[in-house]
């Protein structure tokens, strides 16, 4: 991976923009007073490929104070080569100028020969970064940026150090082997589990066709017996059905034909109203008669049968001749209607009262009767189905389906006994050969071996041994560190001093470096204050361990330190104007 250049605008205290090239082989000093804009390089670099801050408190978009009025927001754009192929990557953040006619904002553009990326959302996006550099965020400041304040990879826990190790060394295969056995036996217990579903199904299925067919066979030997007793059942139902209707017969033979004629039985409606009229007017006749006869009685009182009053004599003689003459007519109009009421006439209503009552009677039986033949003909209906009906033998279908269930079953669990071998192997593989405490650490520890190899190579220069280790014996293979002094002594790095610890780092990280240039080929290296904490013996030692470096990787030092001054070293000059803008000399 050959970095090119890093284009900066909006950035920290880089407003306008500017292009620093990365192209520079051998050693590059940046020098600037405090506050100058070095380590915003550096930064810049960092959040345009990872989106990250090197320091958790610092600012994307330059200082509100100096924004110009012209101020459009950040954008970071890195070149660089792996391989035949060329990228590009640009970083905005409230960027409010276009980018081939898209809007800066705060997105990424990944260019790969001079083509747009299709990677939709900032995190698909970065992971393809991710892809593309072969760097995690954490490989890349170990390896590649030894930053001021930044935590160094000696202080990490063991976990994170073996993880940064594996990542440097591309033992990320055995990981995504470890990622893919664990799907496969995700995918697999989802297999198994679906085996076992379908094989209880078919047993419950089985047992259900067992108790069918033995239903069956029941009642293939007792259906002639069933359909005897069926239809013996039928016809006594049947004689009692007829029985019943030859009774009601009987009773309809006993009502006169004629009866039932509508003309017979208006006329007998008729002459009953008749009678029933007649004797309305009895009654009528014999109330006025009494009342004629209470009103001649208050007459001869000489009293108002009306008002109660006493009547003058003129007045009471011609109302009681008046009554009387009423009398004599509700007296003779009475014996005309009783002259024409005979006793035949009661005779005969009775008579007709009679019949009426036979008429009912007649069609009360005439509706049993119907329902009594709609029976008769349900259970004929029902003895001829009987009758015809033939038996089918079910049980040895039935019996069939239960030889082709128990077959599937006996392949379910052929297929069910492969799937737990092929898990046993799986879960094998995750617990022993991919685990931490696997082949993995056996591979690692070979590979720590090669920094331990470069570590050893710049013992001469620094007096005594840095190391790593793996340990095999333990159950979790921890990661060791060793730092060992004169005749054998072993220090722990916390009982280092300031400088002696800043020695540490700055001497593990070249080494990592230059292990991890050989399998991941890079141009870069930054530096950012390593000669903090150092004497000038310090500072003299890290200039021999440079010396060391290869000419062609172009290796970027920040710092104050003036006494640092190489042979042949490039040094570039970061200063401020007076609009607080730093500038690249």
């Amino acid at each position: 991976m050959q970095f090119e250049d890093i284009v900066i605008k909006g950035y920290g205290s880089f407003i306008d923009e500017i292009t620093f090239n990365l192209q520079r082989p051998g050693i590059n000093i940046i020098r600037g007073k405090m506050g100058s804009g070095k380590t915003t390089i550096l930064s810049s670099l960092f959040w345009c490929l990872y989106g990250e801050k090197l320091k958790d408190k610092s600012k994307i978009n330059t200082w509100d104070e100096l924004q110009p009025d012209d101020y459009t927001g950040t954008k970071v754009s890195i070149n660089f080569i792996i391989g035949k192929d060329r990228y590009q990557i640009i970083r905005c953040e409230n960027y409010t100028e276009k980018i081939e006619n898209k809007k800066g904002g705060n997105n990424i553009f990944i260019y790969t020969n001079g083509v747009f990326s299709k990677a939709k959302g900032k995190r698909t996006q970065q992971e393809e970064i991710n892809k593309i550099l072969g760097y995690s965020p954490d490989l890349f400041k170990s390896a590649i940026i030894f930053g001021q304040k930044l935590k160094r990879i000696i202080e990490e826990t063991g976990p994170k150090k073996k993880k940064i190790f594996e990542e440097a060394f591309d033992m990320q295969y055995i990981q995504i082997a470890l990622d893919k056995t664990k799907d496969d036996l995700r995918d697999l217990n989802q297999a198994l589990q679906k085996v076992e579903n379908q094989i209880e199904s078919f047993k419950n299925t089985k047992d259900v066709k067992r108790t069918l067919q033995k239903t069956q066979k029941e009642s293939e030997k007792t259906f002639s017996k069933n359909k005897i007793e069926n239809l013996d059942r039928i016809s006594k139902e049947m004689i009692k059905l007829k029985k019943k209707e030859s009774k009601i017969t009987k009773k309809l033979d006993i009502v006169i034909a004629d009866y039932t004629k509508p003309s017979l039985q208006t006329k007998i409606l008729f002459e009953k109203t008749s009678i029933l009229e007649k004797t309305r007017e009895i009654y009528k006749a014999e109330t006025n008669i009494k009342n004629c006869k209470e009103k001649i009685k208050s007459l001869t009182n000489n009293i108002c049968s009306e008002c109660g009053t006493k009547l003058k004599v003129s007045n009471q003689k011609s109302s009681l001749k008046a009554e009387k003459l009423n009398l004599k007519y509700y007296k003779k109009h009475l014996k005309e209607i009783k002259d024409n009421s005979t006793e035949q006439s009661e005779n005969r209503i009775k008579d007709y009262n009679d019949k009426i009552a036979l008429i009912d009677t007649y069609k009360k039986n005439s509706k049993k009767l119907k329902k009594v033949r709609k029976n008769i003909r349900k259970k004929n209906e029902e003895f001829k189905l009987f009758k015809n009906v033939e038996f089918r033998i079910k049980s040895k279908e039935t019996k069939k389906e239960i030889v082709e269930l128990l077959t599937d079953i006996r392949k379910l669990k052929n297929a069910k006994r492969k799937l737990i071998q092929t898990k046993d192997i799986l879960e094998w593989l995750i617990k022993d050969p991919l685990s931490n405490s696997g082949i993995k650490a056996y591979i690692l520890d070979e590979l720590i071996s090669k920094v331990n190899d470069v570590l050893h190579s710049y013992s001469s220069i620094l007096g005594y041994v840095i190391s790593f280790e793996i340990d095999i014996d333990s159950s979790q293979k921890d990661f060791k560190q060793y730092i060992e002094k004169a005749e054998g002594h072993i220090v722990e790095y916390y009982d280092l001093s300031g400088g002696q610890r800043q020695l540490v780092d700055t001497t593990v990280a070249m080494a990592i470096h230059e292990v991890i240039s050989n399998i991941k080929s890079t141009n870069i290296m930054f530096m950012d204050e390593p000669f903090e904490s150092l004497d000038n013996d310090g500072v003299e030692l890290i200039s021999e361990l440079l010396k060391s470096k290869p000419v062609d990787k172009s290796i970027f030092i920040i710092t104050h330190q003036l006494s640092f001054n190489p042979v042949n070293s490039n040094v570039i000059s970061v200063k401020l104007n007076n609009n607080g803008q730093s500038i690249i000399d």
